[in-house]
């Protein structure tokens, strides 16, 4: 992977369950890489002497905390969300411009062809091939974040929302981050910090992408001790997602996501898309610019016009008109 550019992976006591370290070793990747880790975290001595000290960013959570919205007062900051606003600080010390957020729980991750098969191919030998092509995307693009994509977006196959859409690039963006130095946000919310952020900060005018034909499977939620599982374990999935609610209610919404048919249904959050991202406006109408009204939204001027005959009805010979039907709706009336 190109030198300008790392793979930051956020963890907290798992120095034995680095799945996504060793994934990408599997894959033979060769960029520099690095495991975030607080300064809570009680196991940074055992994260050091298994993956050496220079493959590890701690930083101060406290400090963190202090400018960080948390969306809620439970004071529970076993979370991730103070390692994603805290990249930004520790890319600056490590001089790298780009950086990829990492969890720490990826089985694998790959590229999908998209030309109607749908075939999937693991990012052996190619990975740091596609992370570069991913910053190189990045880089033409005005995104502030773009993102790979995940499993269940891809769910039904030709009849999947991907697929419906004609591949296109979702307005979405979670879990697996790209950002840059240059290209700053914040994160807010202790839970669900992901999904608020491309809404909240998408809704202001902000591009937020995930990136067709690559995705990135992870372990179930709650599956593994230690990350995030104390806190979706204490606040519960209905917390998680009324997050997002309560920091952007026009845009979000609680909602039942399963397959009704087989009596399968939780609770999650379902972004209303029409409320989430502005929309163009055509020229005509932005105030204070006065344009000539383009062919196809010109109208015919009809054959008459009550205003434009004199003030007095029946002196013209359309006003008559148009007295006579009145006259004759009139009495057409039933008593």
């Amino acid at each position: 992977m190109r030198s300008d550019a790392a793979v930051f992976i956020l963890t907290h006591g798992r120095p034995d369950k680095q799945r996504t370290l060793h994934t990408l070793r599997r894959y033979g990747f060769q960029g520099r890489w690095y495991l975030v880790l607080d300064d809570a975290d009680k196991t940074i001595a055992a994260h050091e002497q298994m993956y050496g000290k220079e493959h590890i960013a701690v930083f101060s959570k406290e400090e963190v905390a202090k400018w960080t919205d948390e969306g809620n007062n439970q004071h529970n900051r076993k979370a991730i969300l103070y390692a994603r606003n805290a990249c930004w600080s520790i890319a600056r010390e490590v001089k790298t411009k780009y950086f990829f957020q990492f969890d720490d729980d990826y089985g694998y991750m790959s590229v999908r062809d998209m030309a109607g098969m749908f075939t999937t191919v693991q990012l052996s030998g190619i990975a740091d091939e596609i992370f570069d092509k991913m910053i190189a995307f990045y880089e033409s693009s005005q995104a502030l974040a773009i993102a790979m994509l995940q499993g269940g977006d891809y769910i039904g196959f030709s009849g999947s929302r991907q697929w419906r859409l004609g591949h296109a690039k979702l307005r979405k963006c979670m879990n697996s981050w790209l950002c840059s130095v240059d290209r700053p946000f914040q994160f807010t919310g202790t839970v669900n910090e992901d999904a608020t952020a491309y809404v909240s900060h998408g809704r202001r005018g902000q591009l937020f992408l995930s990136v067709p034909g690559t995705f990135v499977v992870q372990a179930q939620t709650q599956a593994v001790s230690g990350g995030m599982s104390e806190v979706y374990l204490s606040m519960g999935t209905y917390f998680k997602s009324a997050t997002s609610v309560m920091i952007e209610p026009s845009a979000c919404k609680i909602a039942a996501m399963g397959d009704a048919r087989n009596d399968y249904r939780r609770i999650h959050h379902a972004m209303i898309d029409d409320s989430a991202y502005p929309k163009i406006v055509q020229e005509t109408l932005v105030k204070g610019v006065r344009l000539r009204t383009p062919a196809y939204a010109r109208h015919r001027e009809p054959k008459w016009s009550i205003h434009s005959q004199s003030s007095s009805l029946g002196t013209t010979q359309g006003s008559s008109k148009v007295s006579r039907q009145r006259g004759k709706s009139k009495q057409s009336r039933p008593g």
